[in-house]
């Protein structure tokens, strides 16, 4: 069975997160919104209102509807993560190389990498050293790693995915360091496993940033965006809201985010299925 499957039902009860509403429904606090960026902005793709529905009611927003942005998990992970994760397996990579290779300098080992295959160094330093089989496994598991990561045509995410793919166990690697990308969020992020009308699995609502758009330029639908819209500046419609249970948790801890008081991280944990979801998509198709 398919992770989109169980969050459609087959494998999880009760566990609704977020729902679709009708055209009809006014804007309301913890409606999930579609933002489309004119093309000289950049921002995210998705986002959660957080202006009190009494306050959009009665117009006193000041004419700004503002928003928490709300992120892919594997959107999240490259955005505000991989980058920090491939320059440790960088550090970690050339220390233990240097240390094969009784040098000291790791300018050079990378400027050789950006040249040479790493079978071509690895078997130099291998000869030079007179290197045991273990170390030359050794050398050779940390050369592949850094040459992947020093690779300057490739997007980290997808350095990340050869990197596991790179393991023996790739599954357990995936699943080790995205399970500690997850626990490293900390008390400013929501996670919601599921978005209504939406296949993929695992969503970050990040609370560190707070965006705003002009009431006036955020619609019920995409039609309505589509037909009222002028274009020049950034726009949103709504997709879906979160469900009362789950928009009550985000206020709850966006509300103690501010004051400084946090909640534990155990008390909002994430589905497994997210991990699961990605785990997968970074440890499989080995090719």
């Amino acid at each position: 069975m398919s992770v989109a499957k169980q969050l459609d039902g087959e494998g999880v009860k009760g566990a609704q997160e977020t729902e679709l509403v009708t055209q009809q429904d006014p804007l309301s606090q913890g409606d999930i919104i579609r933002i489309e960026w004119p093309g000289h902005m950049v921002g995210p793709e998705l986002g959660v209102v957080i202006n009190a529905d009494c306050d959009i009611a009665h117009c006193k927003t000041d004419g700004v509807i503002a928003f928490l942005p709300l992120y892919h998990f594997r959107e999240y992970l490259s955005e505000f993560w991989v980058a920090n994760h491939i320059q440790e397996v960088i550090d970690s990579a050339t220390r233990t190389v240097l240390r094969l290779a009784n040098d000291e300098d790791p300018a050079a080992l990378h400027a050789w990498l950006s040249t040479d295959a790493p079978e071509a160094v690895g078997q130099k330093i291998s000869e030079h050293r007179s290197l045991k089989n273990g170390d030359s496994t050794a050398l050779m598991r940390e050369l592949n790693r850094l040459a992947v990561c020093l690779d300057g045509n490739k997007e980290h995410i997808q350095a990340f995915k050869e990197i596991c793919l790179l393991e023996s166990d790739s599954e357990k690697y995936a699943r080790t360091h995205i399970t500690a990308a997850k626990k490293a969020m900390g008390d400013g992020h929501f996670f919601i496993s599921e978005l209504a009308g939406n296949q993929s699995v695992g969503f970050v609502i990040r609370m560190r940033r707070i965006y705003s758009i002009q009431e006036e330029c955020v619609f019920l639908s995409n039609s309505d965006q589509k037909s009222k819209s002028i274009g020049e500046i950034e726009s949103a419609f709504r997709i879906a809201r979160l469900t009362p249970l789950y928009r009550f948790k985000l206020l709850q801890l966006f509300a103690h985010q501010f004051s400084r008081i946090g909640l534990s991280d155990e008390t909002m944990a994430l589905s497994s299925l997210a991990i699961d979801d990605l785990v997968m998509q970074f440890s499989g198709d080995r090719k």
